[in-house]
């Protein structure tokens, strides 16, 4: 971080701008920087990971090992659409996927650590410039100084704790006294393994206790001339692995905890979740059945996710209501919209509202939606191809931004405020650290 001294260093000397305009300016680009690098770095480790399975692929070729090149074949279809380390957990590239999760999470733990560093320098610059001016006389500068002081002291005092954590990264050897909060202990589920079955018919209930879905693949749909199936999973529910395809009916869950779940909906299919944690599940239209617009439908209430949600939207997939959640390290994809954006992105069928997102990339679709929601450390991203007559305003809560959200007026307004939102992000007692979610006691 030599470099970054000197370039702070630099815009406090510079006599023809505004040396705390400078010192921002100078901030927000090596960033913007770090930024890029992580990106870059993030695809070069993926091509590395598309090497390794071509290898993989190539043995069990020679070796004449169908099976193992069909579970492959899987495999590779499912992470290009979603892109999650979780994918990779099956049998067939389980060891390339611990490796590639391990790889990528020191990526992201990288581009905190170095996030801070930057601020921390910022703010540190700031509070010499705003002392300098006050004993040169020039009051007018030092308070401007002084206001740029404290905003880039608040990043910080957000940013720390979060790198603090991933530092540490506890895991389940860890005691709870050195984790700093104790992990919520999920009972052993009692009976058979309800994953182990290849539907769910009828109405019935799920839980509660510890459920291993690894592997496992479970529909929940109905008998021939029956009503439509009404699933509800059950508070204190832990399910890790697996998919729960959700081909007709209802799905309640509240309270419980999923890792690695995957979450496909088909054509009337009706997803609800309140008070639960997602981590690294994914979530998508199943099926082949459509109609124009809202094919299956989810919705979210006091819920966090970290590191995945939908794989692949758009209005005539996807009906989703979110209302305060919280989202770490997602990178949302675009939303694709049938007709005109304005008109859509108003339905009561798509909102994220009161909404958190630490550390996420959001393309310029998914902010059309975001209804009073905050965003901390956070990328905003350009996807504008795609036609809006009707007007839609948004009011953004970005704290620890000072660029600019990408619009397209008259149309498309975003308001953004710098300060927190008054309403944002679920209240669940959670902890997220090195990636990884955890519900706590």
């Amino acid at each position: 971080m030599i470099f970054l001294s000197f370039a702070l260093a630099n815009a406090v000397a510079a006599e023809d701008s505004d040396p705390v305009e400078k010192i921002v300016a100078t901030a927000e680009e090596l960033v913007a920087g770090i930024s890029f690098d992580y990106h870059a770095a993030k695809t070069d480790l993926e091509s590395k990971l598309e090497a390794a399975l071509n290898q993989k692929e190539a043995q069990l070729q020679r070796d004449g090992n169908l099976k193992g090149l069909l579970a492959l074949k899987e495999v590779r279809e499912k992470f290009a659409e979603d892109k999650q380390p979780e994918t990779l957990k099956a049998e067939v590239t389980e060891s390339l996927g611990k490796v590639f999760a391990e790889e990528l999470d020191k990526l992201l733990r990288e581009r905190e650590k170095n996030t801070l560093s930057i601020r921390e320098k910022e703010a540190k610059a700031l509070e010499d410039l705003r002392i300098s001016l006050t004993k040169a006389g020039n009051l007018e500068l030092a308070q401007k100084a002084d206001a740029a002081f404290k905003v880039a002291q608040k990043v910080v005092s957000e940013m720390a704790p979060r790198v603090a954590a991933a530092a540490e990264t506890p895991d389940e050897n860890t005691p709870d006294s050195l984790a700093g909060n104790s992990p919520k202990r999920f009972a052993k589920y009692v009976g058979e393994n309800p994953m182990e079955e290849s539907k769910w018919l009828s109405d019935r209930t799920i839980g509660s206790g510890k459920i291993d879905g690894e592997r496992k693949k479970v529909e929940i749909t109905n008998a021939k001339g029956t009503p439509r199936s009404k699933i509800e999973i059950l508070p204190e529910t832990m399910i890790e692995g697996g998919q729960i395809f959700l081909n007709d009916g209802e799905l309640k869950i509240a309270s419980s905890h999923f890792s690695g779940v995957s979450f496909p909906v088909d054509l009337h299919g009706k997803f609800y979740a309140a008070d639960s944690t997602f981590e690294n599940c994914t979530f998508r239209k199943g099926g082949g059945w459509f109609v124009k617009k809202w094919s299956a439908k989810w919705s979210f209430e006091n819920c966090v996710f970290g590191k995945s949600f939908f794989t692949k939207w758009g209005a005539h997939m996807v009906g989703m209501k979110a209302e305060r959640c919280t989202f770490y390290h997602v990178e949302f994809p675009s939303f694709n919209y049938r007709d005109d954006a304005g008109d859509e992105a108003n339905n009561d069928n798509l909102f994220l509202r009161q909404c958190k997102f630490v550390s996420c990339e959001l393309p310029q679709s998914v902010l059309l939606f975001c209804e009073d929601c905050e965003f901390i450390d956070c990328r905003f991203v350009d996807d504008s191809g795609f036609e809006i007559s009707k007007e839609v305003t948004r009011t953004l809560y970005v704290p620890d931004f000072r660029g600019e959200v990408p619009a397209r007026p008259p149309y498309m307004r975003f308001d953004v405020k710098d300060e927190p939102a008054p309403v944002a992000g679920a209240n669940l007692h959670h902890r997220y650290y090195s990636g990884k979610l955890v519900m706590l006691e």
